[in-house]
């Protein structure tokens, strides 16, 4: 999923980020650390020939990246059967990051950007770095962005397809009231409570098993429908 969280300024995209998708995860990244740490040390300590490459780290949370070394993480992700959450509190970061790689780096960005959606493999050959090779992967983004950046993106032919791979959430267009009172020992506990839920959620979804699924009879009807009506939309 390519989630983009549409919002203006002053209406505390950044809070609600830290709250929902970096604070949930922190101690995941954290046992992420410290796995490699150990495997690194194992691996340093074996003195034996066949012990094989240096293990690579998995980051599931990746914020700023180039596609060279977002082919190592993929390739260190599908050992471990893991997926990569690319993320920035300013989602436009990302998209001109891999415009501009595609001008002026590596000239695949882009590309990488827009196949990562479908989550097939990819295998890279460079003549200044190993081979890297994936047969599959599971990658989604998520950010914010303002409306009038959101506007300057946009190419209205949208000839690649990268804007039609996201699914675009406004945020209400509300006025957000502080309390001149502070917080109570009661709200503060259910916003500690609030937070350790959400952590042990985001644990409970990282430990679930690899799996496969398919559409059900009515989902697949409810698809058809959305999928000829797409089609059309986009010929016009």
């Amino acid at each position: 999923i390519y989630l983009v969280v549409v919002a203006p300024t002053g209406s505390a995209k950044s809070g609600l980020y830290q709250a929902i998708v970096k604070g949930p995860a922190e101690l995941i990244l954290q046992g992420q650390r410290d796995f490699y740490v150990g495997q690194l040390a194992n691996w340093k300590a074996n003195k034996s020939e066949t012990k094989g490459p240096e293990p690579g780290q998995v980051i599931s949370q990746i914020e700023d990246y180039t596609p060279a070394r977002l082919d190592v993480q993929l390739q260190a992700h599908e050992k471990q059967d893991r997926g990569i959450l690319l993320m920035s509190d300013e989602v436009e970061s990302i998209f001109r990051q891999a415009s501009g790689d595609a001008k002026n780096g590596s000239g695949r960005g882009e590309t990488q950007l827009l196949e990562l959606f479908d989550g097939y493999g990819h295998t890279t050959i460079r003549m200044s770095r190993d081979t890297t090779s994936n047969k599959r992967c599971a990658v989604s983004l998520i950010g914010g962005i303002q409306p009038d950046k959101l506007r300057e993106l946009i190419d209205p032919r949208d000839v690649t397809g990268q804007m039609a791979r996201c699914l675009f959430l406004s945020l209400p267009d509300t006025l957000i009231t502080p309390s001149l009172k502070g917080f109570t020992q009661d709200e503060l506990r259910r916003q500690e409570e609030a937070r350790q839920m959400l952590s042990a959620f985001a644990e409970h979804v990282y430990d679930l098993p690899k799996a496969e699924h398919e559409f059900c009879q009515a989902a697949q009807r409810r698809f058809y429908d959305w999928f000829i009506d797409y089609q059309v939309r986009a010929k016009r």
